[in-house]
């Protein structure tokens, strides 16, 4: 008969110790790509701060999701070429600077401009860069670790 500590620890796995915050670092990363969700509530506040019309402004949506479909891969040569953490940090930094300088767009075209920014902001943060990292780190209940970094997305939504 198992100990309830020999079940713990099988099914936790390697999720503890280092690995553990290097999980939480990954879950904050995803948590940070929830910024997607804010455009839906605040649309109708830019719309009429801008004059925009709802297609000028939900069209902006489409180049964003053309540059992360592109630099995807891209991504994924540089993770193995520098490792996650360059490619993360460099993500943290892209996602800071658009919604900073979000906040003082005055023009559509700026729009379109930094929600290419978000878009690589987003590939960098991604499932590429995180996935890779959460699999060199964790071994044993990779499946949970896994799952609960790509949580991270809806609860930072």
């Amino acid at each position: 008969m198992s100990r309830p500590r020999d079940t713990w620890n099988r099914f936790v796995g390697d999720l503890r110790g280092r690995s553990f915050w290097v999980l939480l670092g990954c879950l904050v990363c995803q948590m940070g790509l929830g910024f997607g969700y804010i455009f839906g509530p605040l649309a109708g506040e830019i719309i009429a701060e801008f004059g925009w019309t709802r297609t000028m402004f939900s069209s902006a949506r489409a180049p964003q999701i053309f540059v992360i479909s592109l630099a995807s891969p891209v991504i994924g040569a540089l993770v193995i070429r520098y490792g996650a953490r360059r490619i993360l940090t460099g993500g943290v930094v892209a996602l800071a600077a658009g919604f900073l300088l979000m906040s003082v767009m005055q023009a559509l075209w700026q729009m379109y401009g930094l929600v290419v920014l978000l878009g690589l902001a987003v590939a960098a943060l991604g499932d590429v860069s995180v996935g890779q990292l959460v699999t060199r780190w964790v071994d044993r209940g990779r499946g949970l670790a896994l799952g609960l970094v790509y949580s991270g997305s809806n609860l930072g939504g």
